[in-house]
């Protein structure tokens, strides 16, 4: 991971903003280690037990194979939106609404000043995956999105097994699927998609949006948001998996 860090920013520090498809192999290909080794470090160690329990999960209720599928496409959607208005405001991607369906990677790797901050902001945005779908919405999706994405859903799928595992008086499987997943992936989105959809409509907010002050707001909800519903989700991930295991007991000793 260090390596591929290590890789990414020097290959950079003789790219221009407009640089050519074989000068962007190495950054590309660096970014894409320095994020999968990134992913798997952090499944291994510190959500190791989510993982478990989230397989365990889709081993067992077949309902909560529709929760991960259904979670990430909206996280990705909502925080498509913000990056697309991030990647704007720092490359000059065009904003406009888009007149078709369409779809396109870029390879933004430029950065000034050429520093290791620069390079870790450039590598959470860069490559990206531009979609647009008419009329009104653009959404770009870069490497943190996506991670954060997984781990997100990850969480959320192993909170929402927890739940239907001590939720037994709930008759209706479907019910007891549907109320947390609702009430975590409703939680961990509307705060960030109604400002998002506010700036796509409201001029004013547009205006508000450009500004020093309104960049900064966009970028803390980009980072800080998603980082801190996962921290949430593992916390909550471990007082369920405790509370499973004393009912697990008390039904034992009964």
């Amino acid at each position: 991971m260090i390596l591929s860090f290590t890789i990414f920013w020097a290959s950079t520090a003789g790219l221009k903003l407009t640089a050519s498809i074989n000068g962007v192999w190495l950054p590309t290909a660096s970014d894409i280690i320095f994020w999968v080794t990134a992913t798997l470090i952090v499944l291994a160690l510190p959500l190791r037990r989510a993982l478990m329990i989230a397989l365990e999960g889709l081993r067992r209720n077949h309902y909560l194979v529709l929760v991960p599928p259904i979670y990430f496409v909206t996280h990705l959607f909502v925080y498509g939106l913000l990056l697309e208005r991030l990647l704007v405001q720092a490359f000059g991607v065009s904003g406009l609404p888009p007149t078709g369906f369409g779809a396109f990677v870029s390879y933004s790797y430029f950065y000034s000043p050429h520093t290791a901050l620069g390079a870790l902001l450039t590598l959470t945005v860069q490559p990206s995956l531009n979609i647009t779908v008419p009329a009104y919405y653009s959404l770009a999706l870069g490497p943190f999105a996506v991670v954060m994405g997984v781990i997100i859903t990850l969480l959320v799928t192993a909170s929402t097994y927890q739940l239907t595992q001590i939720a037994p008086s709930l008759r209706r499987v479907g019910e007891s699927i549907a109320i947390p997943v609702l009430g975590i992936a409703g939680g961990a989105s509307c705060c960030l998609s109604i400002p998002i959809l506010l700036e796509y409509f409201s001029p004013v907010v547009q205006a508000f949006a450009v500004t020093q002050t309104g960049s900064l707001t966009l970028s803390i909800l980009y980072y800080a948001l998603p980082l801190s519903v996962a921290i949430a989700l593992r916390l909550a991930v471990d007082g369920l998996n405790r509370t499973c295991v004393v009912i697990r007991v008390a039904r034992q000793s009964g």
